[in-house]
């Protein structure tokens, strides 16, 4: 048996920091609750970093005593199952454990300070390697040959090592390095606020980063000039002064969120405004600088109606060119050209086009004088083309990064990490995509020191259970904090509850098994059961049929969104709609003959109805909708304008005028409509609050019914519910939550 390895220090791995003498893990920075076995077999794993570990190494070390194999390998796979489930991965799509088939397991990522760990006795894997190069050199000498391997053999590539850049507290984005790659821009802000600021990070340093702006914000997508003065950033326009602009131009919505393009010293002073550019909700980043230094590419739209494209803006005059021109099909609010990134040698203009809210990853040859040299040609990503996750409304592009050499594209897919496709050159080492040894979002390259920085976020959603007005202990407008309580929690996210017709039972989204599925518990919070096992594609927004027999839901298991049904106890699930478009966002009428659904079938997002068992769609909305919902009387269909940050209509079932009855909804999922008002989370911030609201139908009258020392809720994500006798409310929690920059070295 192996010796067991003794240690007295910390060894790190991407966001793992592991103490072998104490058996604790942190996982950046927070502790995790792992002893025993899976502590041990993650220790192992450690040891051989990149290498598999054999089954028969682990029985050898862990499992002495077991007298049968298949002890063994329950026992195992039950250890690993746990170990992934602490560390957060999923054998699906590992990003820390890899199985080999047959074989073990891998651990994936770079491991610091194991090396100097090892006892001085050689281990059985390393002893046959010896005994192996020793048995080589005597069968070359025997045969009067005496290769001199190691003068011919290519040094090897550093290790790759990593270390937060400055781990403060709060949420570090968009990081964007310097020409020379010895600092790092990003965007900051903390937790409860929603304003962020543009600083700077001298690498290598101990000392705070440099504030760039303090303006009234929120300042974000920084992005640093090729000489390395100046730099480019995005600020949304003050409320006061975007609705005046969109009085002058004769809008007027949310549709019409503006932000100003300003410069910036690199080493601090005044800013200048160079454009405007309509942002609403296209993915980021929107910003790159050209090679010569003399004009920004930004995403913009020129109408809101139409689908946002590339344009090239002059440094000095602010002028504005269009350089890209998506198809008709890319209509819509969210999509469009967005994310672009310039080749080193600034010959090509990578960027993503989102089409029906699918991303698509995009090169176009461009000339020096930034023209358009033939048409943009499409990279194949295969499975992960038009992956987007709306577990956590993180409706992100793939904020495409390149290479040194210019012969590789990094980028991000929404809840899958880090990826690398070969897109230049016959030397490209990936005609496929591969998925880096770590993970995390808008991945920046150095265009000298081999370096790559990235922000990983963590936090998770909990669903929370609160007395309704009226209840035996309500709290009618106070504000809800100490004797608030997690009533569906698990290590992951749960999301989007729903109480059954007869108020026994809840369904809602939850990853716990390491993707999104639909569960189902008992009214009390007990007894959670797994419906659906797609082990990859995303659900949302279950639903539950009048009756309370099956529950409805969206999926991209086949590619697009479609609409699902499962029966509530369970079984296979039954895809009810097929068409190329996405649909999402199902609910049933409330006699149970058909469940509506928004789709942008027509180009444009609309509400739409079929048949509860199956059928011919038919388009039940003109004027632009989602998310529709029948009135408990079943006499007004209501629906929103966008998914988030939107304002909520109704119109009559049997048609007829729509009008307006709500603004300010912070979601579409934290809305639920009684008898005589509706339950609402509005638009919250720090500065406003978090609070859930009523309106009276009757009066016309809001009333704040708790207000909340936490987010209700993530982006476009959410959840509220009310049980069927009233009694109860079901919200979103959002526990505490950050993102952090992590340095990459030596990356190649």
């Amino acid at each position: 048996m192996t010796e067991a390895v003794t240690t007295s220090r910390v060894v790190r791995s991407g966001v793992f920091e592991v103490d072998l003498d104490k058996a604790e893990v942190r996982k950046s920075g927070l502790k995790l609750r792992l002893r025993g076995q899976p502590f041990q077999v993650l220790s192992i794993l450690l040891e051989h970093p990149g290498e598999v570990v054999t089954r028969e190494e682990f029985q050898q070390r862990l499992w002495t005593n077991d007298d049968t194999f298949v002890d063994f390998e329950h026992g195992l796979n039950a250890v690993v199952n746990r170990l992934r489930e602490v560390l957060g991965d999923s054998p699906e799509n590992p990003r820390f454990i890899e199985t080999v088939p047959r074989r073990g397991y891998r651990w994936m990522l770079p491991v610091e300070g194991m090396e100097d760990r090892l006892p001085s006795a050689v281990t059985p894997r390393r002893r046959w390697l010896a005994w192996t190069a020793a048995l080589l050199v005597v069968i070359g000498l025997s045969g009067g040959i005496v290769v001199f391997v190691l003068s011919t053999r290519k040094t090897p590539e550093p290790d790759l090592t990593f270390a937060p850049l400055t781990a403060r507290p709060g949420f570090e984005v968009w990081p964007s390095f310097s020409p020379d790659g010895n600092e790092v821009a990003f965007g900051w802000y903390e937790e409860n606020e929603s304003k962020s600021h543009i600083f700077v990070k001298l690498i290598g340093t101990g000392g705070p980063p440099l504030q760039l702006t303090t303006g009234p914000g929120p300042d974000y997508n920084p992005v640093w000039s090729p000489d390395g003065r100046f730099i480019a950033f995005l600020r949304d326009l003050p409320e006061s002064e975007r609705l005046a602009n969109e009085a002058v131009r004769g809008h007027a919505g949310h549709e019409n969120l503006r932000a100003a393009v300003l410069l910036i010293p690199a080493l601090g002073g005044p800013e200048r405004r160079i454009a405007e550019t309509r942002v609403d909700e296209v993915p980021a980043p929107f910003l790159a600088w050209s090679p010569d230094g003399n004009s920004l590419v930004i995403s913009d739209k020129d109408s809101p109606k139409e689908p946002a494209a590339l344009f090239v803006v002059a440094i000095d005059t602010g002028e504005k060119r269009k350089l890209t021109s998506p198809p008709p099909e890319a209509s819509g609010r969210v999509n469009g050209d967005t994310n672009p990134a310039f080749s080193p040698d600034g010959r090509t203009l990578a960027f993503i086009r989102m089409i029906d809210m699918r991303p698509e990853l995009y090169l176009l040859t461009v000339s020096d004088a930034l023209q358009p040299v033939g048409e943009a040609r499409q990279i194949t990503l295969g499975r992960l083309s038009g992956h987007l996750s709306a577990l956590l409304g993180s409706f992100d592009g793939f904020a495409p990064a390149w290479t040194e050499d210019g012969r590789e594209i990094v980028f991000n897919v929404a809840g899958r990490g880090l990826w690398r496709i070969g897109v230049s050159g016959s030397a490209a080492r990936f005609a496929k995509p591969e998925r880096l040894p770590f993970g995390g979002e808008c991945p920046a390259i150095s265009r000298r020191g081999h370096r790559i920085a990235y922000s990983e976020g963590f936090g998770c959603l909990s669903i929370s259970r609160m007395t309704a007005p009226g209840g035996p202990v309500a709290r009618d407008g106070t504000r809800v904090g100490s004797f608030n309580r997690s009533f569906i929690s698990s290590t992951r996210n749960d999301l989007s509850p729903q109480f059954s017709p007869d108020g026994k039972r809840i369904a809602f989204v939850s990853d716990r098994s390491g993707h999104p599925e639909i569960w189902v518990c008992n009214s009390d919070g007990s007894s959670p059961v797994q419906l659906t096992s797609f082990h990859g594609p995303v659900v949302t927004t279950p639903r539950w049929s009048p009756n309370g027999e099956r529950i409805a839901f969206d999926s991209n298991a086949e590619g697009e969104f479609d609409i699902w049904v499962i029966s509530a106890n369970g079984g296979k699930s039954v895809r009810m709609t097929t068409h190329p478009a996405n649909d999402g966002n199902p609910s049933w009428s409330r006699d149970g003959r058909w469940i509506y659904f928004d789709s942008a079938r027509t180009g444009e997002q609309q509400v739409w109805k079929m048949p509860a068992d199956g059928g011919e769609a038919i388009q039940v909305t003109w004027d632009g909708a989602w998310a529709p919902l029948e009135s408990p009387d079943g006499k007004f269909l209501y629906y929103t304008k966008h998914l988030g940050a939107t304002s909520l209509w109704k119109a009559p079932v049997d048609g007829g005028q729509a009008t307006e009855v709500l603004e300010g909804l912070s979601t579409y999922l934290n809305l639920a409509i009684v008898d005589k008002g509706i339950y609402f989370v509005p638009v919250q911030d720090a500065i406003s609050g978090y609070s859930i609201q009523f309106l009276d139908l009757r009066t016309n009258q809001i009333r704040r019914i708790a207000s909340f020392e936490r987010p209700l809720g993530s982006g476009d994500t959410g959840g509220l519910a009310i049980s069927p006798d009233g009694r109860w409310i079901l919200y979103q929690q959002l526990d505490r939550q950050g993102a952090e920059l992590t340095l990459v070295e030596n990356f190649r």
